[in-house]
């Protein structure tokens, strides 16, 4: 089975060279040309268009920025919907709105004939280059079973929680649970600073406890690249800047940009389910007050 993988991004690049590793026939492609030149030297195929990838494979992975990017790749010029030969599977690492999958993928299916899964993902750099993120599994019960070789050779959790869309509301309700943790884990440290107990000594204490989560374990990675992190004039909105990506451009924490975006999906669900989310709300406030200064 040979497979193609668009979107050559930090997690995606790890994703696909993970599929290379464990013996996929992979083809790669990315907007950005200078993205696909280690594939180059690795003889990896570098398809010129996501159209002409679409005609190389069977299985077809995309992982790009957001919905607008999606839509490009698929149904822009020399897009994968009017290849004219369209593989029958395509596997969306994307993180997009639900709703959003739900048209994308009916209007696949019928104008290309293509079954579509959406499987977004979670669990950072290192979870995706040693094949151990979380997959978030969205659609019909015999596509998921035919994804499942792809999903299982890049995930060790992979869940298949329904239909088309299901996949991106689990990844919202864990964007939930992780950005209130970096918003929870910020607030923590620079309460335990204002009382002279030093960051680090915390977050080690923390270590094995109920507090004890993949956020505190990345910010200790990062800790010593910065020590305005363990400063005196330590406070909540300047970890939370830090963790989130904003003034930190190594940390394994979400963009400023897929953070806005994240939790834009977030809120509109919670919107439409008519559900209070008070501390979502919060976060994107304080959010939105870091980007603008």
């Amino acid at each position: 089975m040979r497979v193609g993988f668009a979107g050559l991004g930090n997690i995606g690049a790890l994703m696909a060279w993970r599929l290379q590793e464990r013996g996929h026939d992979l083809v790669v492609w990315n907007r950005s040309q200078a993205k696909t030149q280690s594939f180059r030297d690795a003889g990896v195929p570098v398809a010129p268009s996501p159209a002409d990838l679409a005609r190389q494979v069977d299985v077809l992975c995309l992982c790009v920025t957001d919905a607008k990017a999606l839509d490009a790749v698929l149904f822009g010029s020399d897009g994968i919907v009017g290849a004219g030969r369209v593989p029958a599977m395509i596997v969306d690492h994307s993180t997009v709105p639900p709703d959003a999958t739900r048209q994308i993928a009916a209007r696949v299916r019928a104008e290309a004939g293509a079954a579509w899964v959406d499987a977004p993902v979670s669990g950072g750099l290192a979870g995706a280059a040693a094949g151990q993120l979380a997959i978030f599994v969205g659609g019909e019960d015999a596509d998921v079973t035919r994804a499942w070789p792809v999903l299982t050779t890049l995930g060790t959790t992979v869940t298949h929680l329904g239909p088309t869309g299901s996949g991106q509301v689990a990844k919202a309700c864990n964007q939930v649970i992780g950005f209130l943790s970096f918003a929870a884990l910020a607030e923590a440290l620079a309460l335990a600073a204002r009382y002279d107990i030093a960051p680090r000594d915390l977050a080690v204490a923390l270590t094995g406890g109920f507090a004890d989560t993949p956020v505190l374990r990345e910010w200790m990675r990062v800790i010593d690249s910065d020590e305005r992190l363990i400063g005196p004039a330590l406070h909540t909105e300047a970890i939370l800047g830090h963790l989130s990506g904003t003034q930190m451009p190594d940390s394994d924490g979400p963009s400023p940009a897929n953070l806005a975006k994240d939790l834009g999906i977030i809120a509109d669900l919670a919107q439409a389910a008519d559900l209070r989310m008070p501390l979502v709300q919060t976060m994107g406030a304080l959010m939105a007050e870091i980007r603008a200064r």
